[in-house]
């Protein structure tokens, strides 16, 4: 038999309440009264008129708190950007998207960022997130511990970075050792002007340091000459 998909319409009701209205669909749908919660499951997935859409395994969504939760194989897209995680929550009103496990979040110039946590505020379009992986699309890779994402102004900032540009980055073992790299206290990659900034770096070969240097800026890979 084919399957039935339930269908249920549920609304946000403030101020922006067009914007905030999501459909949600599955294969199926249980509404729990008492405790004012939705709780989808099977291909489950969300759409507003904003077309922000959330796909998930299993999606919940709490009525009083505005909140909508997903568990298993999630993903948050619209017009902007796609996020990816094992399970994130979305605050409908405050627009704040808190991601955990293997997250993926790719922006609208194809700039990929990975983390482990990821917190984002579509109103400020500001997030940080930790063990951050970064792959550019002017060539460039990073990796921090812990870093902010300015999307509005188009800038990485890490701490306690790592930098390089060689496409290949791991040796035999899996380790992260490219040809070279610039190790820093602090970079700030600003994709609006195609320079990197790095304070406090080690420049290195392999996993040597050669040369450090308090402050130094370069362009990004994705320029010819400056």
């Amino acid at each position: 038999l084919k399957k039935i998909f339930l269908i249920f319409f549920f609304y946000i009701l403030n101020g922006n309440a067009l914007s905030n209205e999501f459909e949600i669909k599955a294969e199926k749908v249980n509404y729990q009264n008492t405790q004012g919660k939705i709780i989808a499951q099977g291909n489950a997935s969300a759409l507003n008129n904003d077309g922000k859409k959330i796909t998930s395994n299993k999606i919940i969504y709490f009525k009083k708190k505005g909140i909508i939760q997903t568990l298993g194989n999630s993903k948050f897209t619209d017009d902007e950007k796609i996020l990816t995680a094992d399970k994130f929550s979305y605050n409908i009103n405050t627009k704040i998207l808190n991601a955990i496990g293997n997250v993926t979040f790719t922006d609208k110039d194809k700039n990929k960022f990975f983390f482990s946590k990821f917190t984002y505020n579509e109103l400020t379009q500001k997030g940080n997130g930790t063990d951050v992986k970064a792959k550019t699309s002017d060539g460039s890779y990073l990796q921090s511990k812990n870093g902010i994402l300015d999307n509005k102004n188009k800038k990485i900032k890490l701490n306690n970075g790592e930098f390089t540009s060689c496409s290949k980055i791991t040796n035999e073992r899996g380790e992260f050792c490219p040809s070279w790299s610039l190790k820093s206290k602090k970079i700030i990659n600003d994709n609006k002007n195609k320079t990197v900034t790095h304070k406090h770096a080690f420049f290195k070969i392999k996993k040597l340091p050669i040369l450090y240097t308090p402050y130094i800026t370069h362009p990004d890979p994705s320029v010819k000459r400056r």
